[in-house]
């Protein structure tokens, strides 16, 4: 709700563990406002969204993964890495992330942009000017 509302991509982190890492963390923290980072930990309430992804608990190899949901919703792109260390994952993370942090709901920002539009536009009076 929160990424269709900013117009955010959405980054599901699927981990092998229970608790939150300072990697995730420092994700989270590095693409505040221009990627939402959803961390999504092995748990029986979460197996549907797991199996959504194609991830099956019961094969822990395919812990952890990562995909990215454009804020279009168009399909999701899947991290193929080799390793999920925080460099990686930045370099992955920021060719998704938008290049600017989004401070206002996208509604907003189309009616700013609809006032500034209004704002610029030339009066409809000539301007005389005598040489």
């Amino acid at each position: 709700e929160k990424a269709n509302k900013y117009g955010l991509p959405v980054a599901l982190l699927f981990t092998s563990k229970p608790q939150t890492t300072s990697t995730v963390k420092y994700l989270s923290t590095e693409f505040r406002r221009r990627l939402l980072v959803v961390e999504i930990p092995p748990t029986t309430k979460n197996k549907p969204l797991l199996e959504q992804y194609g991830i099956h608990d019961d094969d822990n190899k395919q812990l952890p993964a990562l995909f990215v949901i454009p804020p279009d919703g168009s399909e999701p792109i899947s991290y193929q890495g080799d390793s999920f260390k925080q460099r990686k994952l930045q370099d992955f993370l920021s060719k998704h992330a938008l290049k600017e942090p989004v401070y206002q709901p996208k509604q907003q920002q189309q009616q700013q942009k609809q006032q500034t539009a209004k704002e610029e536009e030339p009066s409809a009076k000539p301007v005389h000017t005598e040489l």
